[in-house]
């Protein structure tokens, strides 16, 4: 409602970022709505859906009303997931993969901000157009590759869980 958006005070549109990596994402719309972002788990599929989306709910929500105490009766309208690329080195797919194909990926976590700018610095590659920020693109290694299933969910899932714990408050 009007009255619980103007409990919330402050600009009518804002966001905060985590210094920890797997800490919470808040952001709050022009229309008042509230998006929190805080929870990575490894699925081989492209839905996340059932449990997964039962205890990313859950922790939207403990963290949602840990920033907004007296919000805590106001109902979520959606959970839902999606898929993020992450390579173990925190490298990612950029340059050319084979003759006439170029490419921008991996940006583990980072896609809005980093694959703008990859999008950019390839369109540069390919006119032939060069400047420090392609040079350090260029120049960065390639993403390794990952341990087979299930080895790799496992790792994936203890290291997100070792992230929550090391965000402390900021989940």
């Amino acid at each position: 409602t009007d009255e619980e958006s103007a409990s919330i005070g402050g600009h009518r549109t804002w966001g905060v970022i985590p210094a920890a990596p797997s800490g919470t994402t808040v952001r709050r719309l022009a229309d008042g709505r509230i998006l929190v972002r805080n929870v990575y788990s490894y699925s081989r599929h492209s839905l996340a859906g059932g449990r997964r989306r039962q205890r990313a709910a859950r922790s939207h929500r403990k963290a949602f009303e840990a920033r907004f105490p007296g919000l805590t009766d106001v109902p979520f309208e959606y959970t839902w997931g999606g898929a993020l690329s992450m390579a173990r080195n925190g490298e990612p797919v950029f340059g050319t993969l084979a003759d006439g194909i170029s490419a921008a990926g991996v940006h583990n976590g980072t896609g809005l901000s980093r694959g703008t700018i990859c999008g950019k610095l390839i369109a540069e590659m390919m006119s032939c157009e060069g400047s420090d920020l392609l040079d350090a693109m260029l120049g960065r290694g390639r993403p390794n590759r990952n341990v087979p299933d299930p080895v790799l969910g496992w790792g994936v899932d203890l290291y997100a869980r070792r992230l929550r714990l090391q965000s402390g408050l900021e989940m």
